[in-house]
C-alpha cells in the first residue's frame, strides 16, 4: 500500500497508514501497538454506533434492544453472533501470530460479564426490563465458549469466572462498578 491512498477507516490516530505494510515499517513497537489497538477501538465504535439509539424519553419502559450486549449470552446465538464469535476467533489466531512473530508469549485471560458472577445483577437488569426474559440466556455461555476455542487452538488461556465468583461470595461484591472491574485496592480493568 505504499504510495497509495490509504483509506479513513485505515488511518491511525495521527493519520498514519495502519495497514499490515505500513504498521510494519513502523520501528516503534508501542506506537505499533497503539496503533493496532486505535484500529480495534475504531472498528467496535462503528459497530456499536450502528446499533440502536436509545429513545428519548423512555418512560417505563426501554427496549431490550439497548441491552443487546446480553445478546452474547443467549443460546443458541443467532447468525449474527456466530459470525461475531467467528470474527472474535479469527481475531484472537491473528493476534496470538502476531505476537509469537515478535518473540513473546501469547495468553489470554478471559473475563466474565458481570452478571455472570453476580445473579442479583441479572435478576435487577430482568427486573427493570422485564423483556430480558423473554430470550434464553446463559450468562457462563460466553467464557465457556471462548475457553473451548482457546483449549481448541492450545492458547495458554485463564478463565476469571471462579475467582471473581469466589471473591463475590466472600465479601459480597462482584468487583464491577459500571462495567469497570474494580478490586479493593482501587486497582481497575475494564
Amino acid at each position: 500500500m505504499r504510495g497509495a491512498a490509504v483509506p479513513p477507516e485505515l488511518r491511525g490516530p495521527e493519520g498514519g497508514d495502519t495497514t499490515a505494510a505500513g504498521m510494519r515499517s513502523s520501528a516503534d513497537g508501542a506506537s505499533h501497538a497503539r496503533t493496532r489497538l486505535w484500529v480495534l477501538a475504531r472498528a467496535i465504535g462503528r459497530l456499536v454506533s450502528s446499533s440502536p439509539a436509545a429513545p428519548e424519553s423512555a418512560g417505563s419502559t426501554i427496549s431490550t434492544a439497548d441491552f443487546s450486549v446480553f445478546d452474547v449470552a443467549k443460546t443458541p446465538p443467532d447468525a449474527e453472533w456466530e459470525a461475531g464469535w467467528r470474527v472474535t476467533e479469527a481475531l484472537v489466531r491473528a493476534m496470538r501470530t502476531e505476537v509469537e512473530q515478535h518473540g513473546a508469549r501469547f495468553a489470554v485471560a478471559v473475563m466474565p460479564i458481570r452478571e455472570s458472577i453476580d445473579p442479583a445483577a441479572w435478576q435487577v437488569m430482568t427486573g427493570m426490563f422485564p423483556s430480558l426474559r423473554a430470550g434464553t440466556y446463559d450468562l457462563e455461555y460466553p467464557v465457556r465458549r471462548i475457553t473451548e476455542f482457546l483449549e481448541h487452538e492450545g492458547i495458554p488461556h485463564l478463565s476469571l469466572l471462579p475467582a471473581l465468583r469466589s471473591a463475590a461470595e466472600h465479601d459480597g461484591h462482584s468487583g464491577f462498578l459500571d462495567g469497570t472491574c474494580t478490586s479493593k485496592s482501587g486497582v481497575t480493568s475494564s
